[in-house]
């Protein structure tokens, strides 16, 4: 038994298919995943996904044994996938030549034959419209027979321009090859300075960083030394001490003061007491003298014994003598008290009271913590001496330490740099050396700023590359090498100078001196016949 299954016709009126296509996009081209002559598919594009109906223009190029052919349509987007930024787009209207050619090349891959490159082209290259065969609707003779000839003019004002452009260059570079030198290995240069540690220390603190601009005598570390770290760190423990030392003995004599005013209080009220005694005293002994005086009246007349009468004078010397004790008693209290004054209690045997002593040694931690505060003061100082400052108005080229970094005596700590001291550097070899002039004149072109200057030398050394630092002597370098060192100074103003970057290249135009001795002796003489 035989199964037929019926498939549903396809609804595409084109053959779609894989062969090689790029369609540009957005100023970009992309391979298309297929196409037909209704349209093509493209994926992984790089820009923002299309509206759906819009209409795009592309180029689309086909490649065919090594030649590409593009030509340029509209599309339609029909299909625009996110997840992998793809678009499907309907070709709105092909022209017949384009059209014609895209069946040719989808026939001939569909029918799997090969076709000859003459033919293709010939394909690519057969008019669409055939030529007219009307006669010319503006004949020569209607047209006038002196015409303005602006082609030959333009090409004679082309030629003329470039003869006069190429006779200036050949004679500005006869110029410079002959009157002229030109360098081109010179450099900006600023001044630098090195300061390197005097003493084994510490960085307790750090104020500018690389790059920062930095203002004379400004301080960038701020070092310590080892054993003003010492010394510093003692002055503050002794404060520390002395301020807990002050604050005890300041409590203390707060307690001092709060005692010696109950003692105050206290000889008050005995006071009072011995002064009640010696008034009861006082009293008694009024009443014993009166009581005696008129016992001796009574004896005298013979009322009274003699007995009675002694013991009236018993009582009477008994009363005198508490009497006596009890002034004695007071006198004493009060003597004692205003020789104790405020700052001591006499409690009838001893003087009590420590204020003085309290207060002296309270003014001693006072002193002592003086002490140590003008010390730290002068640590202060000496350590405000060991500060790093700029040695002038520049910037802060290099810093090899941080805060609370070591460093060993005879370290380098910082490198500034002089923007406004800058000066030129060039290098030129031996042959080049012998004809420059010391304070002659040069240009000087700075190319990454576009600033032409003016320069004066100042110094020439010849022998610039050939000391050898290591080995502290002299080593021969070739003719070619560049091993001698010009220095020019900018002779404009410091604002220009101030805005050169050190390390800038810098091309030179030195004005050639003539090396052969005949020279100098013709203008010697000429100079001696001119005077």
């Amino acid at each position: 038994m035989v199964r037929i299954d019926i498939e549903r016709p396809s609804q595409r009126l084109h053959h779609r298919v894989t062969a090689p296509m790029f369609v540009k996009v957005a100023k970009q081209y992309y391979p298309a995943e297929d196409w037909s002559l209704g349209g093509c598919q493209l994926a992984q594009l790089k820009t923002d996904l299309p509206q759906l109906t819009e209409t795009i223009h592309c180029v689309l190029a086909l490649p065919f044994q090594g030649f590409t052919i593009s030509f340029q349509v509209t599309g339609t987007i029909m299909r625009a996938c996110p997840q992998n930024n793809s678009i499907a787009i309907k070709f709105n209207k092909l022209g017949e030549r384009e059209q014609h050619l895209m069946e040719h090349f989808i026939d001939e891959l569909v029918r799997g034959s090969m076709t000859a490159v003459e033919d293709t082209i010939q394909r690519i290259d057969t008019p669409v419209t055939p030529v007219s065969t009307k006669p010319d609707p503006n004949p020569v003779d209607t047209l006038p027979v002196r015409r303005f000839n602006f082609r030959n003019c333009f090409i004679a004002a082309l030629y003329l321009s470039l003869g006069f452009f190429l006779f200036t260059y050949m004679g500005v570079t006869l110029y410079s090859q002959f009157v002229r030198l030109e360098v081109r290995t010179a450099v900006v240069t600023a001044p630098l300075e090195v300061v390197s540690a005097v003493m084994d220390g510490t960085v307790r603190r750090v104020t500018a960083y690389k790059g920062d601009m930095v203002k004379h005598g400004i301080p960038v570390l701020h070092l310590s030394h080892y054993k003003l770290e010492a010394q510093r760190q003692e002055a503050l423990l002794t404060i520390k001490h002395t301020a807990a030392e002050i604050a005890q003995w300041q409590l203390r004599r707060k307690q001092e003061l709060t005692r010696l005013k109950d003692f105050s209080l206290a000889s008050g009220s005995l006071i009072r007491g011995l002064e009640s005694t010696v008034s009861a005293a006082r009293s008694a002994l009024r009443v014993a003298t009166a009581k005696q005086v008129r016992k001796t009246t009574l004896y005298e007349q013979g009322h009274e014994t003699i007995s009675n009468l002694d013991a009236a004078r018993d009582q009477t010397d008994a009363a005198h003598q508490i009497f006596d004790t009890a002034e004695e008693a007071l006198l004493r209290q009060k003597t004692m008290q205003i020789r104790a004054g405020d700052r001591r209690h006499f409690d009838g045997i001893k003087f009590v009271g420590d204020l003085d002593e309290v207060e002296a040694k309270l003014a001693r931690a006072k002193a002592a913590i003086k002490i140590a505060k003008s010390k730290l003061a002068d640590i202060a100082i000496q350590e405000a001496r060991l500060a790093v400052s700029s040695p002038f108005n520049g910037t802060l080229k290099e810093l090899y330490v941080t805060t609370g970094s070591s460093y060993s005596r005879g370290d380098t700590l910082a490198v500034f740099e002089a923007p406004s001291r800058s000066v030129i550097h060039a290098f030129l070899n031996q042959e080049e050396i012998l004809e420059i002039g010391l304070g002659a004149i040069a240009s000087i072109y700075v190319p990454s700023t576009g600033t032409l200057l003016k320069g004066r030398i100042t110094s020439i050394d010849r022998t610039e590359g050939f000391i050898n630092e290591v080995a502290s002597s002299y080593t021969w370098r070739g003719p070619k090498d560049r091993s001698a060192l010009v220095e020019l100074e900018i002779i404009q103003s410091n604002d220009i100078i101030t805005a050169l970057v050190p390390g800038h290249p810098v091309t030179i135009l030195f004005q050639r001196q003539k090396t052969n001795p005949a020279w100098a002796y013709i203008k010697k003489l000429f100079g001696a016949s001119n005077d």
